[in-house]
């Protein structure tokens, strides 16, 4: 398996996709923080909103750039897009996929490396995002009040974030082997991402009861997650399980669906 990663870091890093990725994703951190008009963030479900101050403040310092950009994570969904393309999709459209399975490499074996190298670079996605803007913020502005409890809340945050984070790339990887054709990929993740949201909002329109259904949302629990100390025990809970049980469903049927598959 590690040689299968190692392999596919090698080719990625003579490619282009990453750097251009990241250099992107760099750019909107440093954009969401040194353009932050001094509006609060106000967010939740149903009558349980969350508010979020930056304490009025037009500039922020390191700690607040952090929340912010926690409370945004939920863009990265589609930068992870690229990512999984590059890790799943090559050895298809290239038809190495044929030589892997040619040489021995069991099935389960080629799909669990392409999903813990898609998951390395979708955690190290959300890492840079956070702290360079962080990073900028604090060589600017200053640190800000920064204290064990603030260091716990955002790191507690990042983590529960990242668990959904995790089943978007699975829910991809998936997708990837599934239909092996970029073009496929590319419009079916990008209607998950969005059609159940916007299914959601409209019957809600109509029918207050629909929107009980946010909660089940992955998007919206990744912001949710943003403030994680300030959710209930029970959002935590059902947020995680949501993303847990995304990540075991989307990797069995991948690896099902990959087993039964017929290469040519």
């Amino acid at each position: 398996m590690m040689n299968i990663i190692r392999a596919d870091v090698y080719r990625i890093v003579r490619g282009k996709a990453i750097y251009i990725t990241f250099t992107v994703l760099l750019a909107l951190s440093l954009l969401e923080v040194f353009t932050f008009n001094g509006r609060g963030v106000s967010f939740g479900i149903n009558t349980d909103v969350i508010d979020m101050t930056m304490g009025g403040q037009m500039n922020l310092d390191g700690v607040l750039a952090a929340r912010l950009l926690l409370t945004t994570m939920d863009n990265l969904i589609y930068f992870i897009l690229p990512l999984f393309i590059a890790v799943a999709m090559s050895m298809f459209s290239s038809g190495a996929i044929k030589n892997e399975l040619a040489s021995g490499i069991p099935r389960v074996r080629l799909y669990a490396a392409k999903w813990i190298l898609s998951a390395i670079l979708c955690v190290l996605l959300m890492l840079t995002y956070v702290a360079c803007g962080a990073f900028a913020a604090t060589v600017t502005r200053g640190l800000g009040r920064w204290s064990g409890a603030a260091l716990r809340s955002i790191l507690t945050s990042c983590g529960a974030q990242m668990v959904l984070m995790l089943a978007f790339n699975s829910i991809g990887i998936l997708l990837a082997f599934a239909t092996r054709h970029s073009a496929a990929v590319n419009g079916a993740y990008i209607a998950f991402a969005l059609v159940p949201t916007m299914v959601i909002a409209l019957f809600s329109n109509r029918y207050i009861s629909f929107e009980k259904y946010y909660n089940y949302d992955l998007s919206l629990c990744m912001k949710l997650f943003s403030y994680v100390d300030k959710l209930p025990g029970t959002d935590i809970i059902r947020g995680l399980c949501i993303g847990t049980a995304y990540i075991l469903v989307t990797t069995v049927l991948g690896i099902t669906l990959f087993k039964r598959a017929e290469i040519k």
